[in-house]
């Protein structure tokens, strides 16, 4: 955590040097300026209440929208989208000093390129192996969850080398990335050699329902062999709450804070859809009705409406065009177009106008998803259904399961707010760019309806696990 408050504040001193540098650089073009006009003390005065105005506006937008790039992981489409919110309600206030016309719009362009720069450099640093290395205690969604997470972030300068797990559990999947072949047996008191002998630095423990004396003799012989130890909560609530640590007289307490949506934000939200629905409805009519009018000459039929379920679990008819997506195999070209560009959905705009869906929030699922909902999943409908969502813009669409994206739209939820819908509205218009300029993507349907399995992390094969098959009378 030292470390990435380090690259945090790393990131922002970049950027206020490059406001300086881009300041002169912008009046040095201007013809009636020369280098001594520019270090004259004249000059300096003249600029330096503009400058320190423009520093302190960019330092409480950066902090309050989070804008370092590695929110939610190193995601360059996400990290351009915010900095583009970002940097155009910094120019709004800027507007007021007559400032923002001579060096803003050259300054996203430099934002961008702090932040690339500063993810290729940890990244470096990871390949020379700079990294702390960690094994996870665990073998279920949540281990899997986090070291798909510390994968996503290279600002923590982290390495998963691999997992360890109780024996009579089930070794993880595919998407762990080591063979089968190379997992290790071995008794509680040999994990530390194990350990050792992959120079783990540190043990992350996300393993729910252990032995509680099992767990204490572990962490005893981490501590003795210097590794550190990190404890993962098993709520899932966490996902929806914020956690605040309490210590209380040496007792130490975990406070959830439920996450609630003001009355204020919900108009500015629906405001947002009448406003942004209207102007893409708009823009998609030359491509709507020319699909619509093809698809009622072909099949005699334009557009097709299927029950889903919206906020609270209320059905709606939701509308899209008369293509079956979940049988591309058997579509022709331009029928594929449509479903693999996402054009099929573009009826469902009438749907934001309309009230029964949002652009940004959680895909609605139908009734028959929901009725096979866990609690923690049913969260989901506390939202109203959007036209594109978190777990969209990660890649995430209709064939992939309910508990996958159900980590992504609960995260939306707590944290959702009109910057982060415009961020992701932004997002989706990038994703929707890449499909149209990535012609084999187009070209053939995929070989199979199923998506293959995405590896979590890229565990070495040559680390296995160790499983701790004995008691702790070992």
């Amino acid at each position: 955590m030292k470390m990435k408050r380090g690259i945090t504040y790393g990131i922002l001193f970049l950027d206020l040097i490059s406001m300086i540098a881009a300041l002169g650089l912008a009046s040095y073009l201007h013809p009636s300026q020369t280098w001594g006009m520019l270090l004259s003390r004249s000059m300096a005065l003249q600029w330096l209440p503009a400058l320190a105005a423009a520093w302190g506006i960019w330092i409480l937008l950066y902090f309050r929208m989070e804008l370092d790039g590695f929110r939610g992981g190193w995601h360059f489409p996400t990290m351009s989208s915010q900095l583009s919110l970002g940097v155009g309600l910094w120019g709004l206030l800027l507007m007021v000093f007559a400032f923002a016309g001579h060096f803003f719009y050259s300054r996203l362009a430099g934002f961008v390129l702090n932040r690339c720069a500063m993810a290729l450099l940890l990244r470096s640093s990871s390949r020379r192996g700079a990294t702390r290395r960690i094994a996870i205690l665990g073998n279920g969604h949540v281990a899997r969850e986090f070291a798909r997470k510390i994968e996503r972030h290279p600002e923590l300068m982290c390495e998963v080398v691999g997992f360890l797990f109780p024996g009579d559990g089930d070794r993880p999947g595919p998407t762990s990335g080591a063979p089968a072949d190379e997992a290790v047996s071995v008794p509680t008191m040999g994990v530390l050699d194990v350990l050792r002998s992959r120079n783990v630095d540190e043990l992350l423990i996300a393993l729910p329902d252990a032995s509680a004396a099992e767990l204490k003799k572990l962490v005893a012989l981490c501590r003795e062999g210097g590794i550190s130890i990190s404890v993962v909560p098993q709520w899932y609530e966490l996902y929806v709450s914020r956690a605040r640590f309490v210590d209380l007289d040496g007792l130490p307490m975990l406070s959830l804070l439920e996450g609630r949506t003001s009355s204020v934000t919900a108009v500015f939200k629906r405001a947002m859809d009448l406003v942004l629905g209207a102007a893409f409805s708009v823009v998609a009519l030359p491509l709507l009705v020319p699909a619509a009018f093809a698809l009622l000459v072909s099949k005699r039929r334009a557009f097709a409406s299927e029950t889903r379920c919206g906020l609270d679990g209320r059905p709606f008819k939701l509308y899209r065009l008369n293509v079956d997506r979940n049988r591309l195999e058997l579509l022709n070209p331009f029928e594929r177009v449509l479903a693999q560009l996402s054009l099929t959905e573009l009826p469902q705009l009438f749907n934001v106008l309309g009230g029964s869906m949002s652009l940004v929030g959680p895909r609605p699922e139908s009734p028959q998803r929901v009725r096979h909902y866990s609690d923690w999943q049913r969260q989901r409908l506390s939202a109203k259904p959007g036209l594109t969502g978190l777990a969209q813009v990660h890649g995430l669409r209709d064939q992939h399961s309910s508990e996958e994206k159900a980590r992504f739209d609960l995260q939306y939820i707590y944290h959702r707010s009109i910057f982060l819908d415009l961020s992701l509205v932004l997002q989706t218009c990038w994703t929707l760019a890449i499909r149209i300029f990535s012609p084999a993507h187009l070209a053939a349907p995929p070989p199979s309806t199923t998506p293959a399995e995405v590896p979590v992390t890229k565990i070495p094969a040559e680390v296995g696990y160790a499983d701790s098959t004995h008691s702790c009378a070992d």
